[in-house]
């Protein structure tokens, strides 16, 4: 089925019940917050320096923001295949942005090839999880 955002088909089902107005107000929050703590001038992460364990912050940080922004509905409806595999894409392509775009003079940030790879393999580790999901709320009727 391919309900819309706001049928009652299992394509457009709400994301654990909440409505989508709130997963879009977390997204919003949540991709301001990330942008604003990526982009503060020569901010340093305490014990982030050891082996590289900053790319696990990446991958996680990316990871919530492609999960909200698919539960938001923004890439459409929750439980269709084709809308994880965009918020997928916008996950990558959001997080590669971010990465670049602290090359900006005056945020005193480097950016890492690396940090542009964790951020997308934080994409596709949500992709991977909202698909399990999508296949079990399928499973059990929506």
């Amino acid at each position: 089925m391919t309900g819309g955002h706001g049928s009652a088909s299992p394509g457009g089902a709400q994301p654990l019940g909440v409505a989508r107005r709130w997963w879009r107000v977390a997204f919003v929050v949540y991709a301001v917050a990330l942008h604003a703590m990526t982009h503060a001038p020569g901010v340093r992460t305490p014990g982030m320096d050891l082996a590289r364990t900053d790319l696990a912050a990446h991958l996680g940080a990316f990871a919530v923001w492609t999960a909200l922004f698919h539960a938001a509905g923004l890439a459409g409806p929750w439980l269709e295949w084709r809308a994880v595999a965009r918020a997928v894409a916008v996950g990558a392509l959001a997080g590669a942005a971010d990465e670049l775009s602290q090359s900006v003079p005056g945020f005193n940030r480097v950016v890492d090839p690396a940090d542009a790879v964790a951020n997308t393999l934080g994409a596709l580790l949500a992709g991977v999880v909202l698909l399990v999901v999508a296949r079990v709320a399928r499973a059990r009727g929506g």
